[in-house]
């Protein structure tokens, strides 16, 4: 895994083997997350991160935040069985799914009241 330290503390991304690319590089303001995926499934750490602002409470620096490794290697991350980390991130997906159906819904009945709304007032208009 691949997360930012600095500026935009949090952003993070897996990369495993299906990655077309032999290198990847990063800067300076990013850090090589490896070898713990034996204990923490990528998935469930990633929502942790980016839905759980698991690293607010870390941060240093007022105009650019920042997060020292430092700081990093103390933080304490609750570690579920795998079976059970496994079904939160499945419930996360089936969620995400019924978020995004929920979105469509919501789209398609403002296009409909927009319309109906316009169908009346060109029709009392006249």
């Amino acid at each position: 895994m691949v997360l930012t330290t600095r500026g935009t503390v949090g952003n993070i991304a897996f990369y495993d083997n299906n990655v077309p690319y032999e290198v990847i590089r990063i800067n300076s303001e990013m850090v090589l997350l490896r070898g713990f995926s034996v204990l923490i499934k990528p998935d469930y750490f990633i929502h942790l991160v980016r839905h759980f602002n698991l690293l607010e409470n870390f941060l240093s620096g007022s105009a650019q935040p920042q997060m020292p490794i430092s700081t990093m290697k103390n933080i304490v991350i609750a570690l579920p069985a795998l079976e059970i980390q496994n079904e939160f991130v499945n419930f996360i997906k089936f969620t995400d799914k019924r978020k995004i159906k929920l979105q469509r819904s919501l789209e398609a009945l403002k296009l409909l009241y927009q319309s109906l709304m316009q169908k009346y007032f060109n029709e009392e208009m006249f």
